[in-house]
């Protein structure tokens, strides 16, 4: 491969992908924004590196995910997380997700009773989810909380899109039943 065909390859790959890439260590590192920034310039650096060895989307695309989620990971286990949460998580799967400090501030002005229903509701979400299987919990967290299509969630946890779908449509049936269960 040239060095021209390398770098028109990799930019076509950098400008499709960088921005995913970058949102998914965010939503690994807990929306740490300057950190998933890091990382993701690492992982196309990586790429830049290892191109000839990628050889079609699919494969840059899986091996880019894999090589920031082992980044992100790296990070974590070398910062030795001491909290659980950063107020400058986002939540919700769209750009202009709102802020976890955002609801703290917000919760101040709401009364009581208001605040207090949407605290018990997320814990009751995150209870369901940490009592779900793990098969369930990572296709739900891929396609519903990072936003990945059932394909390349399949690629991601090595099994077929339709057991990817299948999944995510029973965690969710089993959250609510916990939900339910209850109330």
């Amino acid at each position: 491969m040239s060095y021209d065909q390398k770098e028109r390859i990799f930019k076509l790959f950098y400008k499709r992908y960088f921005k995913k890439i970058r949102l998914r260590a965010m939503r690994l590192l807990s929306n740490e924004r300057y950190a998933a920034e890091d990382i993701a310039q690492e992982t196309f650096m990586r790429a830049y590196t290892n191109l000839e060895k990628i050889v079609n989307r699919t494969d840059f695309l899986k091996w880019t995910y894999t090589v920031s989620r082992n980044l992100s990971y790296n990070y974590k286990r070398s910062k030795q997380y001491s909290c659980k949460e950063s107020l400058n998580r986002r939540l919700g799967a769209d750009k202009e997700g709102i802020e976890l400090s955002d609801i703290i501030a917000d919760t101040k002005n709401q009364a009581p009773d208001i605040a207090t229903e949407q605290k018990e509701l997320m814990d009751m979400v995150s209870n369901a989810m940490g009592r779900l299987a793990s098969n369930y919990k990572a296709a739900l967290k891929l396609c519903s909380i990072e936003g990945l299509s059932y394909s390349v969630a399949a690629i991601e946890l090595n099994i077929s899109p339709n057991a990817v779908a299948h999944n995510v449509m029973r965690a969710k049936r089993k959250i609510l039943a916990m939900i339910e269960q209850h109330n």
